[in-house]
């Protein structure tokens, strides 16, 4: 987000914008939100208390998967600084299977298309 000002650990993924940022060597999520100025005043809120939350946690839970609220698993790979979605699944047995099977076919889409 290196065009709009004062947008540093904010990224744009589809429509919505996250916040993230290194911390010990691993990188955190801090939420997703629906346009660049919620993420911009819970990004400012984070700076202020020093980026400790209630839980300071990564909310990564299993190898490239992040739980994205109560219900819901998403699939994400860093690949040249981008952060690449792979789907929103409804359980984590779901997402940890297609996770596999992305990673036997070299995070290929169209290979798990056509099988």
């Amino acid at each position: 987000m290196k065009k709009i000002p004062n947008t540093k650990y904010i990224q744009k993924l589809n429509n919505k914008y996250l916040i993230k940022k290194r911390i010990k060597n691993k990188i955190t999520y801090f939420g997703t939100y629906n346009n660049i100025y919620e993420a911009i005043i819970q990004r400012n809120q984070l700076i202020q208390k020093q980026w400790r939350t209630q839980e300071n946690k990564t909310l990564y839970i299993h190898e490239r998967i992040l739980k994205n609220g109560e219900k819901r698993y998403d699939i994400r790979k860093t690949k040249n600084n981008k952060t690449e979605h792979y789907g929103t699944y409804l359980s984590l047995e779901t997402a940890i299977q297609t996770r596999d099977e992305l990673i036997q076919s070299n995070w290929n889409w169209e290979v798990l298309a056509y099988n």
